[in-house]
């Protein structure tokens, strides 16, 4: 299907975009072999790509999942998988759907296997191409490095926001700190659009009032939850408890949170670094690049992070304008950057 695209298919306003992704974070050079994962629900910013890779000269091999196999996937499919371990970069553009945390876990594993420059754009829309993905990532990249200048040193993070976030999260130096603004390595593949500094925390204490957005497919669902806050208790590490005035929302999230061995165990802190990001939307993928603070459940990237444990799910959760310290360093006030 994309093989066969014409020029006058495209729609002008996501060529921005796709020139940051394909040029700018991927750096894609002519000799190298491209696989591009799409559905139909994306197609228009896949089009895109896939021309901005074709203007690069290099081969691509693209996929429409639809094509392949029923969504939601139970399992990627075989030559999507063959694909991508033969290729020296990888771009998968799709809709999230219900239950396919662990099939795109898969595809991250054959990524990491062989050394793959990869971008995820899990939930890509107009509105990310129109304005977080037309950021100056150097900027992103360069506000990142100064974060970890503070971060990568300090024992502990400490959160808070007016609503009653307070949380303590106790840091390890065995644990890496990553910067994905936008540089994308064979590795440390990346979400785009890009901006965070991230790590698997050794442990997290407190209260966490999630007034953004939450991740997965709830966030298609729910959109931004600032009229409906959930509340978590979390001690250890671990979720203790979530509550919320929306009945639904706390049942599905506290379900999610019970799905596998891990699920209700915050595997990543992190802070946006996207500048570019003119307000919540209510999509994950756009709102954790967001400056401010957000944590996850579940897997914790241990290719990345360092971590010695994992798991079948991830879910993010964002607090919105919180302040942020460092050890005795405050980094962040209501959502503003100090650094």
């Amino acid at each position: 299907m994309l093989r066969t695209l014409k020029l006058r298919d495209l729609n002008p306003e996501y060529l921005h975009g796709a020139y940051n992704a394909v040029r700018n974070c991927l750096r894609i050079q002519p000799h190298e072999h491209v696989t591009l994962i799409t559905d139909y629900d994306t197609l228009d910013i896949a089009k895109c790509l896939f021309e901005e890779v074709q203007q690069v000269g290099s081969p691509v091999t693209a996929f429409v999942l639809e094509n392949l196999t029923a969504r939601p996937m139970r399992k990627m499919p075989s030559a999507v998988l063959a694909a991508m371990s033969r290729s020296h970069v990888g771009i998968m553009c799709v809709k999230s759907q219900v239950g396919e945390a662990k099939v795109r876990g898969d595809l991250i594993q054959v990524v990491e296997q062989h050394g793959v420059r990869y971008a995820h754009m899990i939930g890509i829309t107009s509105e990310i191409m129109l304005q977080s993905m037309r950021a100056d990532f150097d900027t992103v990249y360069a506000l990142g490095d100064r974060l970890l200048a503070v971060a990568r040193p300090a024992q502990k993070a400490y959160v808070k926001t007016a609503l009653g976030t307070d949380m303590v999260v106790t840091l390890s130096r065995k644990l890496r700190w990553q910067n994905t603004g936008g540089k994308i390595t064979s590795e440390v593949w990346s979400n785009l659009p890009a901006g965070e500094i991230f790590t698997c925390p050794e442990s997290v204490e407190g209260v966490m009032v999630v007034d953004g957005t939450v991740g997965d497919y709830l966030c298609w669902k729910y959109g931004c939850i600032e009229n409906t806050p959930l509340h978590l208790e979390i001690s250890g590490g671990y979720l203790q408890s979530a509550r919320c005035d929306n009945a639904e929302l706390q049942r599905e999230f506290s379900e999610y949170c019970n799905a596998g061995k891990n699920s209700d165990r915050v595997g990543e802190f992190a802070l946006g670094t996207n500048l570019w990001v003119e307000g919540i939307i209510g999509n994950l993928l756009q709102d954790e690049k967001m400056p401010g603070a957000h944590i996850a459940f579940g897997n914790p990237a241990p290719g990345q992070t360092g971590a010695d444990w994992t798991c079948p799910t991830h879910i993010d959760l964002i607090t919105l304008k919180p302040d942020i310290w460092f050890d005795d360093v405050q980094v962040m006030a209501r959502g503003e950057y100090l650094v």
